[in-house]
């Protein structure tokens, strides 16, 4: 389990604690679903696209009909902390 910022319409690398769920995200690939237990509350999220300068972009954008509960917590111009952990296995590829 990890602590994060819900600072946006994403969740992004950057605002997840360092420890292992970070660094199991970062070796998730462009285009890869995952499920994350947000407070409890099972989200899928997918990787997003590489830039177009070549450069993975380090963030997640919930997908499907998580996309409302994810949104649905975000407040413009607050930031909340959450908890996030894995709902079952991770698979790194696309």
């Amino acid at each position: 389990m990890a602590r994060a910022k819900l600072t946006d319409q994403c969740l992004w690398l950057a605002h997840i604690e360092d420890g292992d769920v970070k660094r199991a995200l970062q070796s998730v690939h462009a285009g890869s679903v995952i499920s994350m237990l947000v407070d409890g509350e099972q989200i899928d999220f997918q990787r997003m696209a590489v830039g177009k300068d070549g450069r993975p972009t380090s963030g997640f954008n919930p997908i499907g009909e998580n996309v409302s509960i994810w949104r649905g917590r975000y407040i413009a111009g607050e930031h909340q902390n959450i908890e996030i952990d894995f709902a079952g296995s991770i698979n790194v590829t696309a």
